[in-house]
């Protein structure tokens, strides 16, 4: 067995960027964690079928499109983008 920790989500070693959870398999990477809250975030943010989606600018619905076509092309965000989207998500 290996004292290496590794990422529960990539399988990368996680060395010193480790993110734990509540259970020691739970511990993972930056890369991995900030992932799940962009998921999360955009998952709590409204879309256009919310009536929520109304009482965005029209800057934040082209954005939340937007991060959403790239999320799901796989890509990640910068951290202007993260940023932009906290503000965002805790605003709705």
């Amino acid at each position: 067995m290996s004292d290496i920790a590794i990422c529960s989500d990539c399988k990368k070693p996680l060395g010193k960027h480790a993110q734990l959870g509540l259970l020691p398999s739970q511990e993972t990477c930056v890369a991995c964690t900030t992932a799940r809250r962009v998921k999360h975030m955009l998952a709590m943010c409204p879309d256009e079928r919310d009536h929520a989606w109304e009482g965005l600018s029209a800057f934040e619905q082209e954005f939340l499109a937007s991060v959403r076509r790239q999320v799901a092309h796989g890509r990640t965000l910068s951290e202007k983008q993260f940023q932009v989207l906290e503000r965002i998500y805790a605003r709705v």
